[in-house]
Order: structure tokens, then C-alpha cells, then sequence
């Protein structure tokens, strides 16, 4: 094992966005194993 800087994770980028908005909005884990994301304007 070559650990994490070879491949392709070598040549990734993480980009961290933070904020604060008014809506209140949830993100969950449904029984498959997915994110669903409850948020009421989203994508207005």
C-alpha cells in the first residue's frame, strides 16, 4: 500500500464552504444509505 499521496488523491483539491443562512433545512441519511436533503427553497 502506497498510502494517500499517490493516485489520484494526490491530485485532488478539497474545497470548504461555510455559511449562515436563515432557512432552516435538513440533511439526512435515508435507509439506503443515501443523503436526502429536506430544504424548502432549495434550488429557487
Amino acid at each position: 500500500m502506497r498510502g494517500s499521496y499517490h493516485g489520484a488523491v494526490n491530485h485532488a483539491q478539497s474545497y470548504l464552504v461555510m455559511a449562515h443562512d436563515d432557512e432552516s433545512g435538513r440533511i439526512r441519511v435515508d435507509e439506503r444509505g443515501r443523503a436526502r436533503i429536506d430544504w424548502k427553497n432549495a434550488g429557487k
